[in-house]
Formats: C-alpha cells, structure tokens, sequence
C-alpha cells in the first residue's frame, strides 16, 4: 500500500514521528503538522517490519510528509500523495544524533513547504508529480547522509 513503508532490521524501531499534510487545493495552500504517537503506526504481527500512516490522507490533492526518527539514529522523510491520480512515494533518509536535531529537521521542512507553498500548487495543478518530488528532495539534500 501506499502508506506502508518496510524498515530494515538494524533500524530499530521508530522512537519520534511528526506528520506534515498540505492541502493543494485550498487557497493558498494549508500546512498542518503535528507530533504522532509510535505505536499506533508499527502494525502488530506483520511479516515485515513495516511503519504504516494510517492517518495519511488519500485525496486527490493531499501532500504527506512524514519524519521518523529510529532508535539507530537514522531519520527517515517520507513523501507520499495522490496528486491528479498519479502516486507519489518516496523518501530520503539523514543521520540524527538528538531529538533536537529532528525537531530542527521538522522546523527545516514546515519552513521549505511554508516557502514554497505557491510553487508545490503550481507544479500540482500543472500534473507535474516529479516536480513536486525534486523540489521537496533538493531543498531537503543538504542535509542527506545516505
């Protein structure tokens, strides 16, 4: 599914997750973010270790964001949305050594989406679903570690 993303063994489980949705219909577009409770998304008896956002919103127009921090130190973003029917899934993984170096990670995101609200509209409403996925991953680049 498209809100189910499998995690390597070494990872450990998630210890942080804070979610970003942004509204791409709305004028202009709204950025809610928010703090999550772990447990609710590591599903129970899963053949894979897997992180599931059950909350994430499946309408046409809706960007998830959603930074995980793993007992590892590794920090996952995923990216994930249904924009003009086409699926966009990915993420980019960054080396977190503190809880405040996710929270500056998640200050680091809502201010890129809040920044470039208009430009993500732009890109949606024109149907250009890679545009979307490269601006949000090369404004998070510079932060990347694998």
């Amino acid at each position: 599914m498209i809100n189910d993303f499998e995690l390597s063994l070494e990872e450990g489980n998630p210890v942080n997750i804070f979610s970003f949705i942004m509204d791409l219909h709305s004028i202009p577009p709204i950025t809610s973010g928010q703090t999550l409770s772990v447990e609710k998304y590591i599903p129970l008896n899963a053949l894979v270790k897997s992180v599931a956002f059950k909350d994430a919103n499946f309408e046409n127009g809706y960007l998830n964001i959603y930074s995980c921090r793993f007992e590892n130190g590794k920090c996952v973003v995923y990216i994930f949305g249904n924009l003009k029917g086409q699926l966009l899934k990915t993420s980019i993984d960054f080396k977190i050594e503190t809880l405040r170096d996710f929270d500056l990670l998640n200050e680091k995101i809502n201010f890129i989406l809040s920044k470039s609200k208009n430009i993500l509209k732009s890109y949606y409403k024109a149907g250009k679903l890679k545009n979307i996925e490269h601006h949000l991953l090369a404004f998070l680049s510079d932060r990347q570690t694998g």
